[in-house]
């Protein structure tokens, strides 16, 4: 009986020796996945959500996300599972892609975002669709690059290249190495032009000086302009999109949709006219304009020689179309639309104050002053012409507020003949002291 109960301790004693006493359980390192690696966004942008979960998180541990484009912004990291994030509109024709790099207690995960292809413009101040596209080509009139000088609006232009009332218009004078086809069919050719600040004419670009916006008040006069600062224009068989910022910070969108335009050909050849001695006068004596069924008609160019003084062109005008004609490029020393332009002008190219600029014919187009007569509304190419190379013109303001102009130019030829004519009628003026504000450029 002894014997068993020292053997039982003895058990009891190696059982308990055999026992280890229990460790503690080590902490299990955190699993940090995202939900989605991929989030596809619409262009026109907006919130969305990333989502994400957190296996054997830490007492401490924070999520914190980086985006690594300017166009994802951050909204909120503070709610479990969720990064709110911010996607920009999506202004580019092509898709775009951007990674949110998402960190957990050293853990990084990625998420690409994927957004849909936008429209260049989308959130620009002025946003148009253009229903005309109207202009010349001028070829190499004004530069060694062709020049097609246009216009996009929804009014157009009347039949005396005056501009709608109550409309909008973007002026463009485009450069491009690329030459029409034909003279039938004139399409401004496909290509990415870039405004061109020092309006150099060089390829593939848009003048500054002679590009602009413009709208008009209800009688078709310029009531608002603005210049660009940058921008592009874009065109392709399926249209055209002209995205500039102004001078006023305003960003602008115009789209025109298709190639239904053609613009006007304007010719290089020599003039279709009866050609005499030096190619500037068709007279074989002295002519006294017929004035008696005359009207006048000016147009405004302001200050446009930069020296302080007005640009005007006065067109002495048959009533019914058929008669003598008589054209005047003037200059006056005053500025002003409304200014007395009353002085004795004498014929000089260089254009200074009290001038009026001497006839030269240039691409079809009779430019400076000159005589001419016209048959059923344009310029007779069988009658007589002369450009004036020399005279003076008296101008005198009345008290009705008329003008009396009396003229005495000499033509080109070695003995010059002489023209005369005595006017007195009230000015119809146009405003084109803003380039762009009539379809042709100054001087057609």
């Amino acid at each position: 009986m002894k014997k068993n109960l020292i053997l039982a301790g003895l058990c009891s004693l190696l059982a308990f020796a055999c026992t280890k006493a229990p460790q503690e359980e080590l902490p299990k390192d955190p699993v940090f996945e995202v939900g989605e690696t991929e989030i596809s966004v619409e262009a026109a942008g907006g919130i969305y959500e990333a989502t994400y979960t957190i296996d054997n998180p830490t007492p401490t541990g924070l999520v914190d996300a980086f985006p690594q484009v300017e166009w994802i912004t951050i909204v909120n990291t503070q709610s479990y599972g969720i990064i709110s994030f911010e996607v920009a509109a999506n202004e580019e024709e092509t898709p775009r892609e951007g990674v949110i790099e998402m960190v957990y207690e050293g853990i990084e995960r990625s998420v690409k975002v994927v957004q849909e292809a936008g429209e260049v413009g989308v959130g620009a101040d002025y946003i148009y669709n253009a229903t005309d596209v109207s202009g010349f080509y001028y070829a190499f009139q004004f530069s060694d690059v062709p020049n097609y000088y246009f216009h996009l609006s929804q009014g157009g232009f009347d039949a005396n290249n005056n501009p709608a009332p109550n409309t909008w218009y973007y002026c463009i004078d485009l450069y491009s190495i690329v030459e029409p086809q034909s003279s039938d069919v004139v399409l401004i050719p496909n290509g990415v032009y870039e405004l061109d600040l020092a309006s150099s004419s060089a390829d593939g670009t848009f003048s500054a000086g002679y590009s602009l916006y413009y709208e008009t008040d209800a009688v078709g006069e310029v009531a608002k302009e603005a210049r660009f600062t940058e921008g592009t224009l874009t065109i392709t068989d399926e249209g055209m999109h002209l995205l500039v910022t102004d001078d006023k910070g305003k960003t602008h969108s115009v789209k025109y949709e298709g190639n239904n335009y053609s613009l006007m050909s304007i010719n290089n050849d020599e003039p279709d006219i009866p050609v005499l001695d030096n190619e500037l006068t068709s007279l074989t004596s002295d002519v006294n304009v017929n004035s008696t069924n005359m009207y006048i008609s000016a147009a405004y160019y302001g200050d446009y020689y930069n020296n302080n003084g007005a640009n005007w062109v006065f067109y002495f005008m048959p009533q019914g179309g058929n008669g003598d004609m008589v054209q005047i490029d003037a200059n006056a020393g005053v500025t002003g639309i409304a200014s007395d332009i009353s002085g004795t002008y004498h014929c000089s190219s260089s254009a200074e104050h009290y001038s009026f600029l001497p006839g030269e014919y240039f691409g079809g187009y009779f430019l400076g002053s000159w005589y001419l007569q016209m048959k059923d509304g344009t310029v007779d190419t069988e009658g007589e012409y002369a450009a004036f190379m020399d005279g003076t013109l008296v101008v005198t303001k009345n008290a009705d507020d008329s003008y009396s102009f009396e003229l005495e130019a000499f033509d080109a030829n070695t003995t010059p003949f002489c023209i005369t004519m005595s006017f007195t009628g009230k000015l119809t003026v146009a405003d084109y002291s803003i380039p762009g504000a009539s379809m042709m450029k100054k001087g057609f």
